[in-house]
């Protein structure tokens, strides 16, 4: 299989955002920022697949 049938059709419910094309924004005096939220959504067609 390749990897064009392993994506998952698009959904349009938001355009997609390229994570090294988004704004960096600065915060006063230089300081830094970090905040890490983590979400784990798996996806399986119904049918589909080895399983």
């Amino acid at each position: 299989m390749s990897a064009a049938h392993d994506k998952i059709e698009d959904h349009g419910r938001f355009a997609y955002s390229n994570i090294l094309e988004r704004p960096q924004y600065e915060w006063p005096n230089g300081t830094k920022l970090a905040v890490y939220t983590a979400l784990n959504m798996e996806v399986f067609r119904y049918g589909k697949g080895k399983g």
